[in-house]
């Protein structure tokens, strides 16, 4: 007579169901860094020099950099639309603010004024606020992080089971769903160099951010997805 054997599977399953909302993602914000630097100063021959200090200078901190006059949030959250840009001394109220700037400042040569800058680049201009650009031969003072976007909402959710094969294999089967409401999602910026007199959208924001940065991973503001996956475990 064969024998007969029974095998037994035990299988335990769990069910989860998870909610993601993605918070709000301002637009043009940066963080500031600190750091801290150890080590010793050299001469050319190798000799430590005692009680050598040493100043670091952020070159790139005010690269390009423009001032900026008024209340931020007429630059911030416009959507589609951009900050209009005048050329040259189009625009009055920049004109009157370059010229009340100049008042008060000693260039450090002939020419090197507000005004003067203002004639050559131009500035953008919104609701009584403005960003100019500094006076020849000096740096701007807009901060950074200073305007707003309209921000990233997501709602994505994901359905989970794992299941108990045996005592040493188990299985995970995933549903995922990003964008859940299909809602149409906008990058913050632009591309290229925002303050540019050859990008003329400043603070307009016209690309999903898949698009923007040409990577249509899942869940980056594109339309709606579904994703389906097994895991097996052993």
């Amino acid at each position: 007579m064969d024998s007969l054997k029974f095998f037994k599977v035990v299988c335990i399953s769990t069910l989860s169901l998870a909610f993601l909302l993605r918070a709000s993602i301002p637009a043009f914000a940066q963080a500031g860094s600190t750091g801290r630097i150890i080590g010793s100063v050299a001469d050319s021959t190798g000799a430590v020099i005692g009680g050598a200090t040493i100043s670091v200078t952020d070159t790139g901190s005010t690269v390009e950099r423009w001032s900026f006059y008024g209340n931020p949030s007429a630059f911030s959250g416009l959507g589609y639309n951009a900050v209009p840009f005048f050329s040259g001394t189009s625009n009055a109220d920049c004109v009157a603010k370059a010229a009340a700037l100049d008042a008060g400042y000693t260039p450090l040569y002939p020419g090197y004024t507000y005004s003067s800058s203002l004639s050559k680049y131009g500035c953008w201009a919104k609701n009584g606020a403005m960003l100019l650009p500094p006076a020849i031969g000096t740096y701007g003072t807009a901060a950074r992080g200073l305007f707003r976007g309209q921000g990233l909402k997501l709602l994505d959710v994901s359905l989970t089971k794992d299941t108990k094969i045996s005592e040493r294999l188990s299985g995970q089967f995933r549903f995922e769903v990003f964008n859940v409401l299909n809602k149409t999602q906008y990058t913050p910026t632009v591309n290229g160099n925002a303050a540019s007199r050859s990008n003329p959208l400043l603070g307009s924001s016209r690309a999903t951010p898949d698009v923007q940065i040409s990577n249509p991973s899942v869940g980056s503001g594109a339309a709606r997805s579904i994703q389906l996956g097994f895991k097996l475990q052993f």
